[in-house]
């Protein structure tokens, strides 16, 4: 399964070829994690905020760069997360980094950026493996799940867990999406990239945790989300729902469903395992199942994911109980 959605030109190629390169500059004086500032600096050149003139004849370039980053307000907000990254980088090879930029085919750059911004987040999530790839969903799954929520004109979205906000990148201009993501880093890479994809009305994404923290609100049109697998919630908060133990995965059925209006959805991209595994977990598929609040589920196969072979589904939940007792069970195979 390919992770981008574009049939890029060989101009767009060479150049997102060309600039994946340039990111060697990197190694060795950055961890792998911190790679991501190349986007944002490359973001912030394409924005006209770094500019050519000043690259090579800066006495100061990290002043330079905080100077015209911070009145800068859609990179002002992200910049807690990057000034110590960039601070570390050499003044030597922050140059070369940045005096690549005005090597490259800026006709190209200019008329595609986007595209080859999310090429490269794709290629930086490859590189860095499960470091990042939990962060980050396929463009393909993100959107089928998105159009298999089947949410109504206006809707209001709520994505917890929300890595690098890839189900935002689907809403269209007259949704509301409300993210949280524990992670600086993570949310700082998904304010940049939705920044990219222009994302800006009704977006409130912001650096929070989803266990400790759910909103109070519970009128959302849908929940939605890829919890981390196998994370074990704390045995207090497990506590209020009858249960000794609780993982992430269970934990977003259980407050989604309470979260979302009547009409409301829950989609979840989950293991498999839920489907199958005894003790709480089969109690908690008999009851979604007696009480008719399971709509659809979707298998796919494992290897869908950077972060874990394991099979994974996408399961579609409803407050409405459903009277017939049926549920709509496809499997994909590769």
């Amino acid at each position: 399964m390919r992770e981008d959605n574009y049939k890029n030109s060989d101009d767009i190629n060479m150049i997102t070829n060309q600039v994946w390169k340039s990111m060697n500059l990197l190694r060795g004086v950055l961890p792998v994690e911190h790679h991501h500032v190349y986007l944002f600096l490359l973001s912030a050149y394409y924005d006209g905020i770094i500019k050519s003139v000043h690259i090579d004849f800066s006495n100061d370039l990290h002043n330079y760069l905080f100077s015209s980053l911070e009145n800068e307000p859609r990179y002002s907000e992200i910049m807690d997360v990057y000034r110590p990254i960039i601070k570390s980088i050499s003044e030597e090879r922050l140059n070369e980094v940045l005096h690549n930029f005005t090597m490259f085919n800026n006709d190209v750059l200019d008329q595609h950026f986007n595209e080859i911004f999310d090429d490269l987040l794709f290629k930086l999530a490859d590189n860095q493996g499960k470091y990042s790839g939990e962060f980050l969903l396929p463009n393909e799954i993100s959107k089928f799940v998105m159009e298999l929520a089947e949410i109504p004109s206006q809707a209001s979205v709520f994505n917890p867990f929300a890595g690098l906000a890839s189900f935002a990148i689907y809403l269209k201009n007259n949704e509301r999406y409300y993210g949280q993501e524990i992670a600086s880093s993570t949310w700082a890479l998904g304010m940049l990239r939705l920044m990219r994809q222009h994302k800006y009305a009704q977006i409130d994404y912001r650096v929070e945790d989803s266990i400790n923290n759910w909103p109070d609100f519970n009128n959302f049109d849908l929940v939605i989300s890829n919890p981390p697998f196998n994370h074990k919630i704390d045995s207090h908060i497990a506590h209020h729902f009858g249960r000794k133990r609780m993982n992430a995965e269970t934990y977003v059925i259980k407050k989604g469903l309470e979260a979302i209006n009547f009409d409301g959805k829950v989609a979840c991209v989950i293991s498999q395992g839920l489907l199958f595994r005894g003790g709480d977990e089969q109690k908690l598929r008999q009851y979604l199942v007696e009480d008719g609040l399971i709509e659809t589920i979707v298998s796919l196969p494992g290897g869908m994911l950077k972060h874990t072979g394991i099979p994974i589904c996408v399961m579609i939940l409803t407050r409405k109980k459903k009277s017939d007792g049926i549920i709509f069970s496809i499997t994909l195979r590769s």
